[in-house]
């Protein structure tokens, strides 16, 4: 199972859309709103020329869904679940972490 793209990612309204591949044949998306925190872990040094350093910390789901390929919503077992959600939080950090640090 992998992340295939995303296909909606908005900080505004903090909405991720995932498509994944390798579970069913068609793959499923997973839509999910979520929260998080902006924790600094380097100030911003003037005298050295060094920008601050921001990530995104304790990331939290709200409204998390799994979709198949005819926008249907579906379950998965637990053990699946805790897996994509593990990849959709990598995913929404590596995005966040861009975004907040202005990369």
């Amino acid at each position: 199972m992998e992340i295939v793209g995303i296909e909606n990612f908005d900080t505004d309204e903090n909405i991720i859309e995932v498509l994944f591949d390798g579970l069913f044949k068609e793959g499923f998306t997973v839509k999910t709103e979520f929260d998080f925190e902006v924790e600094v872990i380097q100030e911003e040094e003037f005298n050295l020329g060094l920008k601050a350093v921001k990530v995104a910390t304790d990331i939290s789901f709200w409204d998390f869904k799994m979709f198949n390929a005819e926008e249907e919503e579906i379950t998965i077992n637990d053990r699946e679940t805790k897996r994509i959600k593990a990849l959709v939080e990598c995913q929404i950090i590596d995005l966040l972490d861009n975004e907040i640090n202005n990369y």
